[in-house]
């Protein structure tokens, strides 16, 4: 019972601050036929997990047990599918059921919020894509107020300007690394991708443990179903045509095809997610350069000599002679559409190399998958929990996901980036 504790999908919250919407709220009602077809992605899933379960029990059954006669081989290759098997479907009802990632914020950020918060202009959301856009009300927009940036571990702001970011879809604070899903009609918390072969669900905080299990015991599903199949093809090759009334040999042929194709494409998609992973970043921050863009501190002012507070042709600081306005042809915030061609250049470049997040290989694996240097702390039986959650479901990653430690070198690389854009004006 302790073990399906530790499991819940989703823990309900009876105090939640006023003045924010439940996580689903909000979210256009679909027709059953709209809702039927985005399942249908997942149906197609489930069936190929059931599809190669016939042939398989029919070979280990008439090759391994019956042609070979060997208990043992039968009941280990038995054992290790079927494990494979439990723990692949396991996860994937976790990346379903489970909430990927609810922005509820606690009693204190509820607080905080609802006397003044700031407002995304916009630029967020533009950047994300497809994943932002939204209305706000005038009451809203001016009753809001800038309070204190917060950032974990470093200066580097949630926002350019240092504001806390805000989605005017949801009328909610977006935390650090959340994207609202134009799909879900939601901010998800540490938002991966939107899958649609979930049933149409996001990854998220919460469910990227469970999705990357997922992807790993299918992968070695498929390869481990491979390597059984080896063995009886050979012998199949080398004996006289079978008669018509034995078809072990086609299940063994239709295995090794399943599982060389699940093998080659779910275990590229793994790869992808275990760099990902070992560098600490999600899908839409790989794929999106200029999310870096809102990290970057805002573009220095540049005014004119003259009017410079230091110098000796300045007027006083009460004099009735008005100062020159300092020039207002460029913004001070950096964001996409205004940048050059090689503006755009230089930011890729830069994307590929600063890491905000990445915080060791040991440390980013810890983030995602839990254990680390708090399970040391822990109860032996504990950590047995532990263990066993890792094996069924992935584990479960650590943090809030609403703040991250961020990369110590990653600041003095964005001051140096906004600088070189700056120059490049």
């Amino acid at each position: 019972m302790a073990l399906l504790s530790g499991l819940e999908l989703e823990p309900r919250s009876e105090n939640r601050p006023t003045g924010f919407r439940p996580p689903y709220e909000g979210e256009v009602p679909l027709s059953p036929r709209k809702r039927f077809l985005k399942r249908l992605p997942l149906l197609f899933v489930i069936f190929l997990i059931i599809l190669p379960q016939h042939s398989l029990i029919r070979l280990l059954t008439y090759y391994y047990l019956v042609a070979q006669k060997s208990l043992a081989y039968f009941l280990l290759h038995l054992t290790i599918c079927y494990s494979l098997t439990f723990s692949a479907v396991s996860s994937l009802i976790i990346c379903v059921a489970r909430d990927p990632g609810p922005v509820k914020p606690t009693e204190s950020e509820g607080a905080e919020f609802e006397a003044g918060h700031s407002v995304d202009n916009g630029a967020d959301e533009e950047e994300e894509g497809n994943y932002g856009g939204g209305e706000l009300s005038l009451a809203q927009a001016l009753m809001m107020d800038s309070p204190p940036p917060t950032s974990h571990g470093t200066l580097i702001p949630l926002k350019s300007n240092g504001e806390r970011r805000w989605c005017r879809k949801c009328s909610a604070p977006k935390p650090e690394r959340a994207h609202h899903c134009s799909e879900c009609n939601r901010c998800v918390l540490k938002m991966d991708h939107h899958c649609p072969w979930l049933g149409s669900k996001c990854v998220g905080h919460r469910t990227y443990p469970a999705f990357l299990h997922f992807l790993g015991t299918v992968t070695l599903l498929g390869a481990y179903v491979t390597y059984i199949t080896i063995n009886p093809i050979i012998d199949y090759l080398s004996m006289p045509l079978p008669n018509g009334e034995d078809t072990t040999p086609l299940h063994a042929l239709f295995l090794a095809l399943m599982g060389c194709i699940f093998t080659l494409s779910i275990g590229s998609f793994l790869s992808y997610h275990v760099y990902l992973v070992w560098t600490n970043q999600t899908t839409i921050e790989h794929l999106t350069p200029y999310l870096l863009l809102r990290l970057l501190p805002p573009r220095p002012t540049l005014l004119p000599p003259e009017s410079s507070p230091n110098s000796p042709l300045a007027p006083p600081p009460y004099s009735e002679t008005p100062a020159p306005a300092p020039p207002s042809s460029q913004p001070l915030r950096f964001s996409e559409e205004t940048l050059t061609s090689a503006q755009r250049r230089k930011v890729r470049h830069a994307h590929s190399t600063i890491r905000v997040y990445d915080l060791g290989w040991q440390r980013n694996w810890t983030e995602v998958l839990g254990g680390g240097a708090h399970l040391k702390r822990r109860s032996g039986r504990k950590r047995w929990m532990w263990i066993v959650e890792l094996l069924l479901v992935g584990g479960r990653g650590t943090g809030d996901g609403h703040t991250f430690p961020h990369n110590p070198s990653a600041e003095e690389e964005l001051v140096e980036l906004a600088s070189e854009l700056a120059k490049m004006d």
